[in-house]
């Protein structure tokens, strides 16, 4: 972990903020481009929250060994022996795991993060529905706050049109971007840019807001 990966990463941090404030359960998604820098920030989140904190990324495997790996984790978390972790009767459906996921956590604010979220949805096309029903009714008494990551563009930002399961649950998405060349130059080359280009965030039409705040289902298509 570098200084450079939270240096210009206030504005993710305190989207996230915002959007975990209220004691109810909290959905949101959280994307960007590969390599960009989400689980970490995610996970310096969580971090700084300090509140507990699960992370499971989902494998790109059949939808048995997604539930199998999700299972796995959440019992290992949990503080249960390898050997309970490896009990595949566990992970028999989706409905089980969900509510193990609720008697784990209980009631107290905990924060998690599904990274990887395509991927278990690409074994499982049904997931989202199946995670709005357990939203619904598992997680209902809950201060979770759930995190659903991605990289695949546009799979996550399906996940925000209105005809999608998760539409009206979401509290929001915050889009991670690549940094600019000025946020990553040393201080030196800053200046140098800066004297040579002008600063780009005082140019006309430069302070568009990238919506992060905007209540999921408003993506343009």
């Amino acid at each position: 972990m570098t200084v450079l990966d939270f240096l210009h990463r206030e504005q993710e941090m305190a989207d996230l903020d915002q959007l975990t404030r209220q004691t109810r359960p909290s959905l949101v998604i959280v994307y960007g481009r590969r390599r960009v820098g989400k689980s970490t920030l995610m996970k310096h989140w969580a971090k700084k929250t300090g509140l507990p904190f699960f992370y499971w990324e989902s494998p790109r495997l059949n939808v048995d060994g997604v539930r199998v790996s999700l299972a796995r984790e959440l019992l290992l978390w949990g503080g249960e022996p390898t050997a309970v972790a490896e009990d595949r009767s566990v992970s028999g459906d989706w409905l089980s795991i969900f509510r193990l996921m609720r008697r784990i956590i209980g009631t107290k604010p905990t924060v998690a993060v599904f990274d990887e979220f395509p991927w278990a949805v690409e074994a499982d096309p049904g997931f989202p529905s199946l995670l709005k029903n357990a939203w619904d009714n598992v997680f209902a008494d809950t201060q979770l706050k759930l995190l659903i990551a991605g990289s695949h563009i546009s799979a996550m930002e399906k996940l925000l049109h209105s005809d999608a399961p998760l539409y009206g649950r979401l509290e929001g998405k915050v889009q991670v971007h690549p940094f600019t060349l000025l946020q990553i130059a040393p201080r030196a080359a800053r200046r140098r840019l800066l004297s040579a280009f002008g600063d780009p965030n005082n140019r006309a039409g430069s302070s568009e807001k990238d919506g992060n705040l905007r209540k999921a289902g408003e993506v343009p298509r």
